[in-house]
């Protein structure tokens, strides 16, 4: 359960579909993952590095931060839907000044009750390359209360 400004979002079915994967970069939603050091992340991902490929922990075990509930900017007329952020990465090969995070948007539609999927499309690694977005809609991005 997420919540900004007395508006809650329930996003525990998405534990259900763990772990999502687009590309070489895999997302879990309230359940973490021990990478390879045994440190817990929520979002890691492969990267080759000469003859083997290696893990990245683009989040730390930590909960969620700047949760934000949001009103859809291109119809004012849907409900509410949710943005969140989750820190703790490694520190980010193309920025040494910053550490990796994850960005994610949820927007609403109720009727969206099967899992996610999600393709490249979902993914922004161009606006910061050291805060990738997933964007989807789901029923989870709709206001619960």
């Amino acid at each position: 359960m997420l919540y900004d400004d007395l508006t809650f979002f329930d996003l525990r079915s998405l534990e259900a579909g763990n772990t999502y994967n687009v590309g070489k970069h895999y997302f879990n939603f309230c359940k973490r993952l021990k990478d390879t050091e045994g440190e817990l992340t929520f979002a890691y991902t492969t990267l080759a590095n000469g003859y083997f490929d290696s893990n990245t922990r683009l989040t730390g075990g930590d909960k969620p931060s700047n949760v934000k509930s949001l009103v859809n900017e291109t119809d004012a007329d849907a409900p509410r839907h949710i943005a969140f952020e989750i820190t703790g990465g490694e520190e980010c090969l193309t920025d040494k000044e910053k550490n990796f995070k994850v960005r994610y948007e949820v927007f609403c539609d109720e009727n969206a009750k099967d899992l996610p999927v999600f393709t490249a499309s979902n993914l922004d690694l161009l606006s910061d390359p050291c805060a990738p977005k997933l964007t989807f809609t789901h029923a989870t991005g709709c206001p619960v209360f």
